[in-house]
């Protein structure tokens, strides 16, 4: 539950840090790291071959999305989406891990008040 209000909690936090409401001391603003992302792999590739890394080192080291695969070879074959993932996959099963995620929560109505239980009859 904590995770579904966090976000607006801490915008919250934010505006009342800006707006010099909130006690001094509670909170404070930490910068944020940065991210880098390659935007032209073949150009990436070419620069770092050029100060002696290998194609198999930085192959190695490269991350593959199966959705954007996926997405060419439908370009490539003018096939389905669902088709071509399968035959991705297909090609990839021997070096695939595939793990299962948590099942999430899925709302379907607001619980009654009479359906809600107080906090000392929980177990």
């Amino acid at each position: 539950f904590a995770a579904l209000v966090s976000d607006d909690i801490n915008d919250e936090i934010k505006r009342r840090m800006e707006a010099g409401t909130m006690p001094d001391g509670c909170y404070e603003l930490k910068p944020t790291g940065k991210t880098s992302t390659i935007t032209d792999m073949a150009k990436a590739i070419t620069l770092l071959e050029g100060i002696g890394l290998t194609k198999e080192q930085i192959i190695e080291r490269s991350k593959l999305s199966l959705d954007k695969l996926s997405e060419d070879l439908k370009e490539k074959d003018d096939s389905t989406m669902v088709a071509a993932k399968k035959r991705v996959r297909d090609v990839l099963s021997d070096v695939l891990e595939v793990t299962e995620t948590a099942p999430s929560l899925k709302r379907l109505r607001a619980p009654d008040e009479l359906e809600v239980l107080p906090p000392e009859a929980l177990p």
